[in-house]
């Protein structure tokens, strides 16, 4: 993981990111660069951007864009169509992963948990008016 923190310049007290859902579970993830590969398996994916201020010492350093299930990352079939290309129009620079090999339906209410939690805007009713 330091080789890839260096090679693509990850904030490295931001490379590893524990998120909160709605309910209260807390969610471990790794910041990797939108261009880096990920190993195609099941998990839950948040497209994300630095904050708007660049304020390093946020207490949380991640805006998130997009939260998202998939039985296999990395493969970019399984997400809606031209997310990932919106979410870079927003300033998408990372991708959260928390990779999960629990089931669809698992994978299914962590994300559901996360956009409650979250609110992306490229999640429902954000995601028309982002279009």
């Amino acid at each position: 993981m330091i080789e890839l923190q260096d090679s693509y310049a990850i904030p490295s007290a931001h490379s590893v990111v524990i998120l909160q859902g709605g309910s209260g579970h807390l969610y471990g993830f790794t910041a990797f660069p939108m261009a880096a590969p990920i190993r195609a398996r099941g998990g839950i994916c948040v497209c994300v951007r630095p904050p708007e201020d660049g304020g390093d010492l946020a207490t949380f350093y991640w805006t998130p864009l997009y939260v998202g299930a998939s039985h296999a990352l990395g493969e970019g079939d399984d997400m809606p169509r031209g997310i990932l290309e919106q979410a870079r129009r927003m300033g998408a620079t990372h991708m959260l992963v928390h990779f999960c090999d629990r089931g669809e339906d698992v994978r299914r209410d962590i994300a559901e948990d996360l956009i409650a939690a979250l609110r992306p805007a490229l999640n429902s009713e954000g995601r028309r008016a982002a279009a």
